[in-house]
């Protein structure tokens, strides 16, 4: 019994979940331990369950084409929480990559200034992040915005970091959290209830080459979201039209 899902792009591993970095928290100084308890597979991939104090979260991949991938959870838990997580290891395989990643192009939504802030919600607009390496396969981690719409107990969060010894990682989940001057995000350990029939999370993984991921991001978005939602401007308060006419002609004139 293994503990990752594998996503891989031919015969190299990509990305991967990691299970000592599962986030179960409940306040700021209460983080919960995880164990794997069951692997499976069914029709759609592989699926781990761990258990923590008072549930479990259920994650599986499922292989859409080559280079798509999608990732879904399922959260239950009979205590109040504060943060939920689940991180990902970039080309864990490869440690001679790891410190060149730094200097590659990577994206996160919104910039942090302290070591606990993350991107919250609030800035996810068409969200991504992006890792890529000189010579590997690039990702980008996509939060399915409609399941998001459905299913959201407390806000989403992604993160990335780049340790020195360790491979490169995305972290995304669920956390209370507040505004740091307006545009930070940080942790508050606040607790927040999860649904009796549980709580989802899912999310595409993009895998492709790093001069092309950028463009199959944006094309992912637009086509999953943007064609759709583009037609109807709300929650905006007035068509985009409206907001061209009133801000440049006092710009402009």
């Amino acid at each position: 019994m293994h503990e990752h899902l594998d996503i891989g792009c031919g015969p190299s591993v990509v990305l991967c979940l990691d299970p000592d970095n599962i986030r179960i928290e409940a306040g700021t100084d209460n983080r919960f331990s995880t164990r794997l308890s069951d692997q499976t597979r069914n029709e759609a991939g592989e699926v781990l369950t761990f258990n923590f104090p008072g549930g479990e979260i259920e994650v599986q991949t499922r292989q859409v084409d080559e280079r798509l991938f999608r990732v879904e959870a399922v959260v239950r838990s009979r205590t109040k929480l504060s943060r939920v997580g689940l991180r990902f290891k970039y080309l864990p395989a490869e440690p001679a990559a790891w410190r060149g990643c730094r200097e590659q192009f990577h994206w996160l939504p919104n910039i942090k200034r302290q070591e606990n802030q993350f991107t919250g919600d609030h800035n996810f607009r068409s969200p991504a992040v992006i890792l890529t390496a000189a010579e590997a396969p690039a990702v980008s981690f996509v939060p399915d915005l409609d399941r998001l719409a459905t299913d959201r107990p407390a806000p989403q969060y992604l993160d990335m970091g780049f340790p020195d010894d360790a491979p490169p990682w995305i972290e995304w989940g669920f956390a209370s959290q507040r505004p740091v001057d307006h545009v930070h995000h940080e942790p508050t350990g606040e607790l927040f209830d999860i649904p009796e029939a549980g709580t989802r999370l899912a999310a595409t993984i993009l895998l492709g080459p790093g001069e092309k991921i950028l463009s199959q991001t944006s094309r992912f978005l637009w086509n999953r979201y943007g064609q759709r939602l583009a037609v109807d401007p709300r929650p905006q308060v007035m068509p985009f039209e409206k907001y061209a006419e009133y801000g440049y002609r006092p710009a402009l004139e």
